[in-house]
């Protein structure tokens, strides 16, 4: 006699698809509803979650083998470069190397304002990276970006927030942008490019001035606080106009950069992948 329901091995009868599909029928509701509190989970989390951002580089160690030494000696060697790869990996992550970066990349610097004469408000979205690449478009800002000539930090552990404001056509201030307290202000000095461009001809310093991207910088203003020293010009703003910046510690910027670069070797070769991530 053929029996329509299937047993499984236990001896139970199995569901069959009807049955399966008559049960989510009945339980509609509970089902729609659990779908629509995940997809608004899932959409306030995409909303609510800062983006992650990866770039990568491959980086190979040259190795010169010889495929006459096939020996025990050349076994060592090759075993000695091997060992050469895991510690440049770990030199990567390194105090040394890492402040190199956050010194030649100025990492310790966060654009984060404009306010102009009008005290409208203008923020920095991007990167502060991305406004110190040559290659940025400084046209697609409202007000021309100050110029950090030099920045060289004086404290290891101690960051401060600051603003710049332009008091006149020729004069910057400098103030404490927690406390609003004035720490100095400085009149342009002319370097020895003025001198320069008064020699030369017009059309000469044209075409310097568009092989540059901008104009050659030959005024600025040095400041001298207890954390930074920097060098500033300020060209082609409004007077009033202020603009705001964070100067980070080194150690907490060279301990952020820490966790955002990770070094791994592929396999058993000698290419090891270096990746950063960020959030901006």
């Amino acid at each position: 006699m053929n029996n329509k329901y299937r047993t499984n091995s236990n001896g139970k009868r199995e569901k069959s698809l009807i049955e399966i599909i008559y049960i989510l029928y009945r339980r509609k509701y509970i089902v729609i509803s659990s779908v629509f509190v995940v997809s608004v989970l899932a959409l306030l989390y995409s909303y609510t979650v800062s983006p992650v951002y990866q770039a990568s580089a491959l980086l190979k160690k040259e190795t010169i083998e010889d495929s006459r030494s096939s020996n025990e000696f050349y076994d060592i060697v090759r075993m000695q470069t091997e060992d050469e790869i895991e510690t440049e990996i770990e030199l990567v992550k390194t105090g040394d190397v890492l402040g190199n970066v956050v010194n030649d990349l100025n990492l310790y610097m966060s654009f984060k304002k404009f306010v102009t004469e009008s005290e409208e408000e203008y923020e920095l979205e991007k990167n502060t990276l991305d406004y110190l690449n040559p290659k940025f478009n400084k046209e697609a800002l409202p007000i021309n970006l100050p110029n950090f000539i030099s920045v060289e930090l004086k404290k290891n552990k101690v960051g401060e927030k600051y603003y710049l404001k332009k008091e006149s056509n020729d004069e910057i201030g400098l103030f404490n942008a927690e406390t609003n307290e004035h720490i100095q202000s400085g009149k342009y000095s002319s370097s020895l490019v003025d001198s320069i461009r008064l020699a030369l001809e017009k059309p000469i310093v044209e075409e310097l001035d568009s092989q540059m991207n901008s104009p050659i910088t030959t005024n600025f203003v040095d400041f001298e606080t207890p954390v930074v020293d920097m060098r500033v010009s300020w060209d082609g703003v409004p007077i009033g106009t202020k603009f705001y910046f964070d100067v980070s510690s080194y150690l907490s910027t060279i301990t952020k950069l820490g966790k955002k670069v990770s070094v791994g070797r592929k396999g058993k070769t000698n290419i090891f992948k270096v990746s950063v991530n960020s959030s901006s």
